[in-house]
C-alpha cells in the first residue's frame, strides 16, 4: 500500500524525456554516452585504464582515472537530481545504464591490488547537514559490492567550506578554492594509510582538483596508490 501511494503522490518521472513510470526510461538510457577511451588524468590524452602516464607523474599525484560516462546535459541533470534533490532512488536506474564490459573493466582493479579502500570524497559538515546526505557514499557502495573492497569514511574530513566548483569558471579558481580544504581525520594514525591503496571516488570528474587534493593528503601520508573513480567526466 505504502508503494502504491508513494507511486501516486511522488511518481517517478524520467529525467530525460518526462515519461512516467522510472527515472531513466529505456530511451534515454540509450542516449547516455558511456566514455569509450580512457586518459590521463593530467594530460587528458589516451591512455590504458586511465593510468598516469610516466612522464605525467606528480609527486603526490594520482595514479590513474576511470569513469564511465561523458559529462552531457543528461547526465548533469541526473546528477543534480541525486544530489540535490535527494533522488536516491534514480541511482539503481543509473547503474542500469553501465554496461556489463563497463562494470568488467573495473575487475583491473583487483588485477592491481586486492586490498584496495574506497574513500568517498567528503563533504563539508555543514553542507551535508544541509543536504542530508553525501551523494558520494551512496554511489560508492555499488562499486564496492560488485569489487568486494572496503570503504572507509573516517579517514579524511572536509575542514574548508569551499564554494561549488562548478560555480567557478576559471582552473586556477578552482585550484585556489580547494587548496587546502581536506585533511586526515585527527586520530587516523599513520599506519592506517601507510602503505595501502585507495580509490577516491566522486560523481564528476571536470577539473578534477578535488580528488587530486585529496590524493595529496593521502600520498603525503605514506600511500602506495591512489586512484580517481567517477561517474563521470
Amino acid at each position: 500500500m505504502l508503494e502504491i501511494l508513494k507511486n501516486v503522490f511522488f511518481p517517478k518521472i524520467c529525467f530525460g524525456c518526462g515519461r512516467l513510470g522510472s527515472y531513466l526510461c529505456p530511451s534515454c538510457i540509450n542516449k547516455l554516452r558511456l566514455i569509450n577511451k580512457d586518459v590521463c588524468p593530467y594530460c587528458q590524452r589516451g591512455s590504458y585504464f586511465g593510468l598516469t602516464h610516466p612522464t605525467c607523474r606528480r609527486w603526490r599525484g594520482l595514479d590513474g582515472l576511470k569513469s564511465f560516462f561523458y559529462y552531457d546535459n543528461l547526465v548533469k541533470k541526473i546528477v543534480k537530481n541525486i544530489k540535490y534533490q535527494l533522488v536516491t532512488e534514480a541511482i539503481d536506474d543509473l547503474w542500469q545504464a553501465i554496461s556489463r564490459e563497463k562494470i568488467e573493466e573495473l575487475f583491473f582493479y583487483k588485477q592491481l591490488a586486492k586490498d584496495f579502500i574506497f574513500i568517498p570524497v567528503p563533504l563539508h559538515r555543514k553542507k551535508e547537514r544541509k543536504r542530508g546526505f553525501n551523494q558520494a557514499k551512496e554511489l560508492v557502495k555499488f562499486f564496492a559490492k560488485i569489487l568486494n573492497f572496503s570503504i572507509n569514511n573516517k579517514l579524511i574530513i572536509k575542514v574548508k567550506d569551499t564554494k561549488p566548483q562548478v560555480e567557478l569558471e576559471k582552473p586556477e579558481d578552482r585550484y585556489k578554492n580547494i587548496l587546502g580544504a581536506f585533511s586526515l581525520v585527527k586520530n587516523v594514525k599513520v599506519e592506517q594509510i601507510k602503505g595501502k591503496k585507495f580509490i577516491i571516488f566522486d560523481d564528476v570528474w571536470t577539473t578534477g582538483w578535488t580528488i587530486k587534493e585529496i590524493a595529496k593528503v593521502f600520498k603525503k601520508t605514506g600511500a602506495a596508490k591512489v586512484f580517481a573513480l567517477t561517474i563521470a567526466r
